[in-house]
């Protein structure tokens, strides 16, 4: 009987409307009052991205101002969305570039889908459009869903728990800048407790991508505040880099001195080191700037991930195959944008050059590359062209 019970509920829940969803969602994570009270907040977290921690903090206020920083050892990144207009912003401690495109409307749905997971009340609002989806089948049960329509941003899914009401996952779709194409992301949510009379997931676990190249990210709230008073100079944008400036450029033929470096990202420099000593060894001359190349997203252990360098040589005499080689690189047309700031940085452009690869009908060939122009090791600025092959 009790077993009938518990079915007959989880019919119901699958059979209610989106709004109705909605509303026992409001009523489990603190009801209307409690939600509508809160103008601002300031959420902290730790977490692992690719299995290296980083730390996390958000801003937000009324009507629309979002600010997300994080940090960690393998880099430090800020993000702004910032008035009505969602004006969206990105830094990697230099100055800051405007996003545009699909990397711009990313930002608005990580900014709508944080407020609604923690106040589903958002989810009434004038300008989201709800719908009935699909139950979302979580470990052989199924939660019944609702999807959201953004405006000027895209769709999410959200199921609820038909037990607690409360939002159980968020599934969206997001641009992979490893791959140029959009990829499905989901975010489940556990772990609740009452933060202020407010019920809060403490934990969140985000896998973005399917199957062995998924890239996962497991984070726990260490503190939330409602209604802070929050200065203004939180959601002060940086100075803005000049215009980027896209470009279109055939790189030539040439010989490389090659070398696959395993290892996390921030000892790259070493893999460049040991690349550019070798190519002195051999009595070779470079004739041209280091690239480092990206194929595909990172592994789960940082420690694997690789970066294959390549370095334009002159040379006379062949050296014998082995770790390091001398190879031949074709000609190739590279769609390129010029970064000037903190190395970390160079990735920033990614969702820029994509974007004006879209708008100008050019199609991705091969992998990302960075090509250093110049570095400063003291200060680690560095001028680069950003980009990849790409054709018409």
């Amino acid at each position: 009987m009790r077993y009938l019970i518990v079915f007959t509920a989880l019919l119901a829940a699958c059979a209610a409307s989106p709004q109705k969803l909605v509303q026992r969602a409001v009523d489990a994570t603190g009801g209307a009052k409690a939600l509508n009270a809160v103008h601002s907040y300031h959420m902290s977290s730790e977490g692992t991205y690719l299995l290296a921690p980083y730390t996390a903090v958000v801003h937000y206020r009324d009507p629309g101002d979002w600010r997300w920083d994080m940090d960690s050892d393998q880099m430090k990144m800020n993000a702004w969305v910032l008035g009505p207009g969602h004006q969206v912003y990105m830094s990697a401690g230099g100055k800051a570039i405007a996003e545009k495109g699909q990397a711009r409307a990313d930002w608005i749905m990580h900014m709508l889908v944080g407020n609604a997971m923690l106040f589903p009340n958002r989810l009434l609002a004038d300008d989201v459009t709800l719908s009935k989806a699909d139950p979302v089948v979580i470990d052989k049960v199924k939660y019944p869903a609702l999807i959201a329509r953004f405006e000027n941003s895209g769709s999410v899914t959200f199921a609820f728990d038909p037990k607690t009401h409360r939002v159980r996952r968020v599934m969206f779709t997001m641009l992979n800048p490893e791959a140029g194409e959009m990829m499905p992301a989901r975010i489940d949510l556990s772990e609740f407790a009452e933060q202020e009379g407010i019920q809060v997931a403490g934990k969140t676990h985000m896998v973005m991508g399917e199957g062995e190249k998924a890239m996962k990210l497991v984070e726990e709230v260490t503190g939330v505040h409602w209604n802070p008073e929050i200065s203004e100079e939180v959601f002060a944008v940086p100075e803005l880099q000049a215009e980027v400036e896209i470009a279109v450029k055939e790189e030539p033929e040439t010989l490389i001195a090659a070398y696959t470096f395993v290892g996390s990202y921030e000892k790259i420099g070493e893999g460049i080191q040991q690349t550019m000593e070798w190519i002195a060894k051999i009595g070779a001359t470079p004739t041209g700037p280091v690239a480092l190349i990206y194929k595909g997203p990172p592994p789960e252990e940082m420690s694997q991930a690789k970066t294959y360098i390549q370095v334009p040589v002159r040379i006379e005499t062949m050296p014998p195959k082995g770790e390091f080689r001398i190879l031949k690189r074709r000609a190739f047309p590279m769609v390129y944008a010029k970064y000037e700031g903190p190395v970390a940085g160079c990735h920033l452009l990614f969702g820029t050059v994509d974007q004006w690869c879209k708008d100008n009908g050019y199609h991705r060939t091969g992998p990302w590359r960075v090509q250093y122009l110049s570095f400063d090791p003291e200060t680690e600025q560095c001028t680069a062209e950003v980009g990849y092959p790409a054709r018409k």
